[in-house]
């Protein structure tokens, strides 16, 4: 696996998500346990959409007693369809990561496919997404193969998203706080 993220959970297990599988060359969406003992285990929990280099909002640097992480970015826009990718909410409160997609059938969703993006949570429920690139054609050799990676068209504006509300409420833009 290569340009995934990796996340230490409030359990103290390290887990793996996203990146580019090294077996197949396709985008991962399977999250692995990563142990000393055992290396990379699957835990038959999968992220909605392989992501590469994807961005963890980790809540509990705000609240310390929050299990949950936002991942989003590092998907394809396809255009054709007039369709984003969203963002996965993972918590950590049982066994097992749970992941629900949370998602923007808007031009948001453009926003959460981005590849590079920044993202810090700002209270317990809402994070500030600032830059990143649209994705678009171009392939990437990878282990003999080559997958298609889109990279163009820098954002300049940033937003809040708030994981509390599905659908219901859009992105706040701020054009002040990134150009």
């Amino acid at each position: 696996r290569a340009m995934h993220a990796a996340y230490m959970a409030p359990n103290g297990k390290v887990y793996a998500m996203g990146g580019i599988s090294d077996n197949s060359g396709n985008y991962e969406t399977k999250i692995a346990e990563i142990s000393l003992s055992t290396g990379m285990s699957d835990t038959k929990v999968s992220l909605s959409v392989g992501r590469v280099i994807p961005a963890i909002v980790d809540f509990s640097v705000i609240d310390q007693s929050s299990q949950t992480i936002a991942v989003l970015g590092g998907t394809f826009i396809e255009e054709d369809k007039n369709k984003g990718n969203s963002f996965d909410i993972i918590s950590f409160s049982d066994s097992a990561p749970a992941v629900k997609e949370h998602g923007y059938s808007t031009k948001e969703a453009y926003i959460l496919s981005s590849f590079g993006l920044g993202a810090i949570p700002v209270d317990s429920g809402k994070f500030l997404l600032c830059g990143g690139m649209m994705m678009r054609d171009f392939r990437l050799g990878f282990n003999k193969k080559e997958v298609n990676v889109y990279a163009q068209n820098p954002l300049d504006f940033s937003y809040y998203f708030d994981i509390n509300n599905n659908n219901v409420l859009y992105p706040e833009r701020n054009s002040n706080l990134l150009y």
